[in-house]
């Protein structure tokens, strides 16, 4: 909660943040999507924000602002049919640098895991993750974030 507080207060001038375009597509995507809902929406946005790399610029220096695309995420988060799957979905992502602009792109593993239902195992990986994120939260050093770039 506290890096996503941070971010969307941050000016991107002074202070590094990252902006994520169609940012309100995928809101309501996650707030119409029963299986996904809001709170799990901004903790994918929040491991986005963890694993997305701060860029150099050779005319600019260090880049404050960071753009992300996360228009695929967008139509992801309308189509899944499982909070795990979702809240996994970053560690099978891959993300391509196009412009100034990252594109954060659902491959095909996320995609045919898209209308896999909740099952007993994905409940145990749910409450595995929510151990770990606890863990994490009192030990923030060791935050581990997997993203293909």
């Amino acid at each position: 909660r506290k890096l996503l507080e941070h971010n969307f207060l941050a000016d991107g001038i002074t202070e590094y943040c990252v902006t994520f375009k169609f940012l309100p597509m995928c809101l309501e995507s996650a707030r119409q999507n029963p299986y996904v809902g809001l709170a799990t929406c901004f903790e994918v946005l929040a491991d986005i924000i963890s694993a997305i790399p701060v860029r150099q610029e050779k005319d600019r220096g260090t880049t404050r602002e960071q753009v992300v695309d996360v228009s695929d995420l967008a139509d992801f988060l309308g189509m899944a049919r499982s909070k795990y799957i979702v809240q996994s979905c970053i560690s099978r992502c891959s993300l391509k640098l196009k412009g100034r602009c990252f594109h954060l792109l659902m491959t095909l593993e996320n995609w045919n895991r898209t209308f896999e239902p909740e099952s007993d195992s994905t409940v145990l990986a749910y409450n595995l993750r929510e151990l770990l994120h606890k863990g994490q939260q009192s030990h923030p050093e060791r935050r581990v974030t997997r993203l293909r770039l």
